[in-house]
């Protein structure tokens, strides 16, 4: 499945939801949702559990850091829980590439979560910094 097939597919019920307006929001979920059936495969593999337990908390935790930073009022706290999303961005990354090197992901699944991976990133570092650029501007 496309990302765009599943944000069609998605979207019906969040229409019109702030939270859902947010892109690194909606890739996250997605990303979540790729994973799910790698992660559910490997989670009775005893020699997989681990990185199973790992994984998949990881990529929930970006998406639920985005959703609580959007529920905060001040723009330092949203900042702050940005950048924890980041931070467990920075954890799947580890935990893919883990994954990958112990044969746990084939080349293709590893390649097409990082593909998606690497957009969540990216925005969370842009939105990090324009939430930076509004607090200094809030205080002059």
């Amino acid at each position: 499945m496309t990302y765009e097939q599943w944000e069609m597919d998605a979207s019906a019920p969040f229409y019109g939801d702030t939270l859902w307006r947010v892109t690194a929001y909606r890739k996250a979920l997605f990303l979540g949702d790729l994973a799910w059936s790698d992660v559910t495969k490997r989670a009775g593999d005893a020699r997989t559990i681990g990185v199973s337990y790992q994984l998949y908390p990881a990529i929930g935790s970006v998406g639920a850091n985005i959703a609580e930073g959007c529920g905060k009022r001040g723009n330092g706290e949203f900042q702050r829980f940005l950048q924890i999303a980041s931070g467990s961005a920075s954890e799947v990354e580890y935990h893919l590439l883990l994954a990958h090197d112990l044969g746990y992901l084939t080349e293709p699944a590893y390649l097409e979560l990082m593909q998606h991976l690497t957009p969540v990133r990216r925005m969370l570092t842009s939105l990090i910094q324009k939430v930076d650029m509004e607090r200094q501007l809030s205080k002059n």
